[in-house]
């Protein structure tokens, strides 16, 4: 019975898998986010109290035999290189004022990539995008005044929450933005499913529209060639092999 003890994201993207293979997943962690469907075998936990030789004690007094455990715990800033003339409040837990979450607001050539919270690989490869972009002169940046006001909405959000100023690099408020919103994918390829398997984990509402009555695109094998019985072009014929995948 493997237990996922995390208050980070990566944990909830291992529990999302781990849910499959396990007959039971004990998941430890104090976010408040949009919880994916999971099935019987997950259970949720508060934080951990402490580890015995057979299992974990939590917070509220309850005891889980395991088997496993895997700790997805996070890390802490150390920008103790940085000093008074960055003019930027660093500490283990935040660094502000920035815009975009990764902009120095009052030193706009200095960019900190990785301050975003959670950090997620497609979110980094993002704000690297990003930075070269406005490095190479494809963008302006807004007035510092702009940057700096949209900003303080950011924190005033999160303070309307109940949050502190250490979630002021968190993006699950910006992120939760997206719960009322509804998406159409056009397209059951594997680009149009891929998209509908990550709306369906972040809890966002969408449709996927597909002119065939086929899904999975070029990836869906057919003996066939030339076009189908509706007189769509066939472009699965290429990847035979995949029927023995």
């Amino acid at each position: 019975m493997p237990n996922g003890y995390d208050h980070k994201v990566a944990g909830l993207d291992l529990a999302i898998h781990l849910t499959n293979v396990t007959s039971r997943l004990v998941h430890s962690h104090h976010l408040h986010y949009r919880q994916p469907k999971f099935g019987l075998n997950y259970v949720k936990k508060p934080d951990v109290e402490m580890f015995l030789k057979n299992g974990v004690v939590f917070k509220d007094g309850c005891f889980e035999e395991v088997d496993d455990v895997i700790l997805c715990t996070g890390y802490e800033f150390n920008l103790s290189f940085l000093d008074k003339s960055c003019e930027l409040n660093a500490t283990t837990r935040h660094v502000v004022p920035v815009y975009q979450h990764m902009v120095n607001i009052r030193k706009p050539s200095m960019m900190i990539l990785g301050l975003a919270t959670p950090s997620i690989t497609r979110i980094l490869d993002a704000q690297a995008e990003y930075a070269v972009a406005l490095i190479a002169g494809k963008f302006q940046l807004p007035s510092q005044a702009d940057m700096m006001q949209s900003w303080l909405k950011h924190v005033t959000a999160l303070y309307a929450e109940g949050r502190k100023i250490d979630d002021a690099n968190l993006l699950f408020n910006d992120m939760n933005k997206t719960q009322n919103y509804r998406v159409c994918v056009i397209g059951a390829g594997v680009a149009g499913l891929s998209s509908a398997r990550y709306l369906k984990q972040e809890g966002i509402s969408f449709t996927v529209l597909e002119c065939t009555q086929y899904v999975g695109g070029t990836w869906r094998y057919d003996p066939r060639v030339g076009y189908d019985e509706n007189g769509l072009l066939l472009h699965t014929s290429m990847y035979k092999h995949l029927r023995y995948a």
